[in-house]
């Protein structure tokens, strides 16, 4: 297995006045630096304590400890934030609160020293927990200064913010302003000669953020018009425009319940800064490795970095994991072993799991991964069979007289052919994760393709969800091992390992238990999206509502995710939009697709600044597209780590979620009628005089299916008989293709489609 590498970057910061800066990099610019870094197998974590200290370890005194502690873990990254509050000053000393005798480590070696010898000596009142953490962290010990940035805040937006909460982003105390400007100087004097790891940068003020729950359980409801609270507040912010709308009760209580709050796209440059920085400084501790892979092995990199991350939180499945192991070991079968459950119950961990514990380094043996939707090619039948070929060759010398054949059928023949002829005292086994997600072009979920009967040195397992490919695994009687839901332990244990890496595995027994209560807690998918959440949630005080307010299923989870992106991007039409054209695709749409297909109009584009006149061509920014997309692109299939693969849902509750909330057959026509309309103009080619001239194969390959399914059939019957269109596919390469339109044809001879 190839070891994954950490990156833990701490964030420190005082909390009250800097959470849109926090959630600005949780939910925009660590999502695209993780992208960045999983091509090298980088795996980052923010360290981000609004919340992960629990009452308990409050209570002891324990909070200075648990930060100093994930300062010391984060080493040697370390970015701190400062505005114009210095933060919560402790009434006892640093030595009581930290009351360790632990000795200070240089380079994985303990000193004589002791490590919190600065902090020590300190008296009560004297620091706030944010200036401990920049001495800790940085000033006192100096040589992490290259890896650590320092952002200040201009304060230029206060005069916005209401005089009421004003205090939230400022300090009133003249002796906290004085300690602020003390430590700022600090900071700016040691880093006189590391200039460029300083920053300054300017915010917009947006308004309050307001917490609907703490309004409605609010006992003080006197005065108070809900309905006209509800509509100035609609998107969860209320501007100065809207206070003036409300009475004075209305007012308190909206200052009560609420938190000033910026416009992230005023912090565009600080969050390029920030991803600059960070990028720069973890490539120069986690070089490139020198040794380029040829692509065959970069695409089992894919697969193998995909095993990783999903079996990473692993629990549980004993029963499971011993079957395959028995499987694998015993030759009870000779025929493929099948993993089976329901949508959410964690097959594609159990495959990676099994993986993981079955992998060898012996010389005669080959295991191979192949996790359906993990990399474009991933999903392609040919390519798949093709991969599997190539490294049975590669690793046993099998020779093939005329080559790996490149039609279909001779393929197939070639797989089934080459799995017998693995050497006696060698061994093959492999793993195809979701069978379902594979394109079932050449009847690929009939599996026809995959050997019936296997020698003893040869096992392959492999994973589907109830459908057409079950209905398959059954017709050939392949052994079956169905998965259930969890027990609470184990459910349990997914969410704290899922959170402890951010050191946010600090839920209560209670909060546990409400979890664990919903309706659909025995499936892994829905505690890694209820963890997920939970992560990326910033307010400490507000975490056991958040927590009952999560839905029952996972259905409901990804609802509730849509309406976090629609807050996040301040731009519902785009999300729905996103969400629909994905849905309404027939594979899958590219990166490049999205953009144009989700691109403002001329009017707003030049509005924009995006172009100056109605002659230029423009996209969908794409710090939009990142805005949108990063934040849950784990629960896509990945266009690979060059953007050319089709995007599309990687799990089928979500497909329902968009379904529910956003289509009906009226909408779901115009969707398809949209995409007609683009990959006509891409298939159709620039001169006018000549019919579909075009050399783009995506536009030839799905313009007949969005025709049809836009409720325009005699649309679809004239380009299947228009002998340019024809020529054009043949062009492309997709002459095989134009017998599956007229298939489709047939398919659908009335519009009732549902994906």
């Amino acid at each position: 297995m190839i070891k994954q590498k950490t990156a833990r970057v701490f964030i420190s910061s005082t909390f009250r006045d800097m959470h849109t800066e926090r959630d600005y990099l949780s939910k925009v610019i660590f999502p695209e630096i993780r992208e960045e870094l999983k091509q090298r197998g980088i795996y980052l974590v923010d360290v981000d304590l609004r919340w992960g200290i629990t009452e308990e370890e409050s209570e002891k005194g324990e909070t200075l400890k648990i930060c100093l502690d994930e300062i010391e873990n984060s080493r040697p990254f370390f970015i701190g934030i400062l505005g114009d509050r210095y933060g919560w000053i402790p009434d006892v000393s640093p030595s009581k609160m930290l009351n360790s005798t632990e000795k200070k480590i240089v380079q994985g070696k303990e000193t004589s020293e002791d490590r919190f010898v600065w902090e020590n000596k300190l008296k009560a009142g004297e620091h706030s927990v944010t200036a401990l953490e920049i001495y800790y962290g940085v000033l006192n010990n100096l040589e992490q200064k290259k890896r650590s940035f320092f952002y200040f805040r201009d304060d230029k937006f206060i005069k916005d913010v209401p005089k009421e909460k004003v205090t939230d982003v400022k300090d009133e105390d003249k002796i906290q302003q004085k300690k602020l400007a003390l430590l700022k100087k600090k900071i700016r004097d040691e880093y006189s000669d590391l200039p460029e790891n300083l920053n300054d940068y300017g915010v917009k003020y947006k308004g309050l953020k307001i917490n609907w729950l703490e309004i409605k359980n609010s006992t003080d409801q006197k005065n108070i018009d809900m309905e006209k609270l509800h509509k100035i507040a609609d998107d969860g912010i209320v501007d100065n425009d809207e206070i003036l709308e409300l009475n004075a009760d209305e007012k308190k209580l909206v200052f009560n319940n609420t938190f000033t709050y910026l416009d992230f796209d005023s912090l565009v440059e600080f969050g390029e800064k920030v991803k600059e920085d960070l990028l720069r400084s973890i490539y120069d501790v986690f070089p490139e490795d020198a040794e380029e892979l040829d692509p065959l092995d970069q695409e089992t990199m894919i697969h193998t970095n995909f095993c990783n991350d999903r079996s990473n939180f692993f629990v549980g499945r004993e029963k499971q994991l011993q079957v395959i192991s028995d499987y694998v070991i015993k030759n009870y079968s000779n025929k493929p072993l099948a993993i089976v459950g329901e949508p959410g119950s964690g097959k594609s961990a159990l495959m990676a799991k099994a993986f993981s514990n079955c992998n060898s380094e012996e010389d005669n043996t080959l295991i191979i991964p192949h996790f359906v939707g993990c990399s474009p090619s991933s999903v392609v039948c040919f390519r798949t069979l093709n991969r599997f070929c190539t490294l049975i060759i590669r690793k046993f010398n099998i020779e093939l007289e005329e080559g790996i054949p490149d039609e279909y059928n001779k393929l197939m023949e070639c797989f089934k052919s080459i799995v017998k002829q693995i050497p006696e005292k060698g061994k093959l086994i492999i793993f195809i994760d979701a069978l379902n997600q594979l394109s079932s072009s050449h009847k690929s979920h009939s599996l026809n393709w995959l050997p019936e009967i296997l020698s003893e040195n040869v096992k392959i397992i492999i994973s589907a969800l109830p459908g057409e490919v079950l209905a398959s695994i059954e017709d050939k009687k392949f052994p079956q091992e169905k998965l259930g839901a969890l027990n609470n332990n184990n459910r349990e244990e997914i969410i704290r390992g899922r959170l402890k890496p951010y050191r946010k595995d600090t839920l209560t027994k209670e909060q546990m238990a409400v979890i664990l209560k919903k309706e659909e807690s025995g499936k892994p998918l829905y505690l890694t999206i209820v963890a997920e959440e939970l992560r990326l949630y910033g307010e400490y005080e507000r975490v056991n509502q958040k927590i009952a307010g999560f839905s029952e299923n996972i259905e409901g989870l990804f609802d509730q995710i849509f309406k976090r992106l629609e807050d996040d991007t301040d731009d519902i039409n785009l999300v729905r939009d996103a969400m629909c054209l994905f849905e309404c695709s027939r594979f899958g749409l590219l990166e490049t697709e999205m953009l144009q297909l989700l691109k403002p109009s001329v009017k707003d584009a030049i509005n924009m600044g995006l172009i100056d006149t109605d002659k230029e061509s423009f996209e969908l920014p794409r710090k939009k597209w990142s805005t949108l997309f990063l934040s849950i692109s784990t629960y896509f299939r990945s266009p690979g780590e060059d953007k050319t693969g089709l995007i599309d849902f990687f799990h089928r509750q979500m497909s329902k979620a968009v379904r529910k909330k956003y289509l009906n057959k009226k909408l779901e026509k115009s969707y398809h009628k949209k995409l007609a309309e683009y990959f006509h103009y891409q298939a159709f080619g620039k001169d006018p005089k000549l019919s579909f001239s075009g050399y783009d194969g995506r536009g030839f390959a799905e313009l007949p299916y969005h025709r049809l399914l836009s409720g325009n059939r005699k649309e679809a019957e004239k380009l299947l008989t228009d002998f340019t269109f024809l020529m054009g596919k043949a062009r492309t390469g997709l002459v095989t293709e134009i017998l599956f339109d007229y298939e489709l044809l047939n398919e659908y001879q009335e519009f009732n489609h549902e994906k």
